[in-house]
């Protein structure tokens, strides 16, 4: 029983941060994600942000190669077969740091804007 409660509250808490989540959220989690690829102590909480970060980008990522036919579409992301998750978070918080600006559009927007500023289909 208590595993189930937790497992609710874990389904709820994700479902309501990705409804929420805007570029800013999204550079606070993805920030926790980082810390754990540079082998930084993180916290219980850095620990949960991360794993949103990285489950956020690579469903984004996969959802956007889905309707954009795997990288063949023009204007695209065509991401490296070799290209993993901390690649990702890296490459889209430098695009974050470098465009603090867009940090209001919705995390997905700034997830597929990234991704293909580093990865264009030609």
């Amino acid at each position: 029983m208590k595993t189930t409660l937790v497992f609710l509250a874990v389904v709820f808490l994700w479902s309501s941060a990705s409804a929420q989540a805007t570029g800013t959220r999204l550079l606070r989690m993805c920030q926790a994600a980082e810390k754990h690829f540079d082998k930084q102590t993180i916290t219980n909480d850095e620990a949960i942000f991360a794993g949103f970060c990285v489950g956020f980008i690579s469903g984004v990522e996969e959802a956007d190669a889905r309707i954009n036919g795997q990288g063949k579409a023009p204007g695209g992301v065509c991401l490296p077969a070799t290209a993993g998750a901390e690649q990702m978070v890296r490459v889209v918080l430098k695009w974050m740091r470098e465009h603090p600006d867009k940090l209001n559009l919705s995390g997905e927007e700034v997830v597929v804007d990234a991704l293909k500023a580093a990865f264009p289909c030609h």
